[in-house]
């Protein structure tokens, strides 16, 4: 249990690290996928923002062109459906 907690922590850090907003918002999306086991995370732009420390504008243009990449699709306010984890990750780790 700490083990996964310390994992957690330690992702997390390294997201925030990263200066990129669309490789941020990328990042946060596939740790939140993991978290949830699943691949619809509900949470509002501002809940995202509050986490990533992004602001709400910034989130809903790069979930924008990450929806136009194929890599998520957009339900609503609340609803994202992860399509394509590869994209999420590859615009993630070019910003590591």
């Amino acid at each position: 249990m700490v083990g996964q907690k310390l994992s957690a922590a330690n992702e997390l850090l390294q997201l925030l690290s990263v200066n990129d907003a669309k490789a941020r918002v990328a990042g946060f999306l596939l740790f939140r996928s993991s978290r949830i086991k699943g691949e619809t995370i509900e949470l509002t732009r501002d809940d995202i923002s509050a986490y990533i420390n992004v602001r709400r504008e910034t989130i809903s243009r790069k979930l924008g062109e990450l929806r136009k990449e194929g890599a998520i699709e957009l339900e609503g306010n609340r609803k994202i459906h992860v399509r394509n984890k590869d994209i999420l990750r590859d615009t993630f780790e070019n910003e590591v």
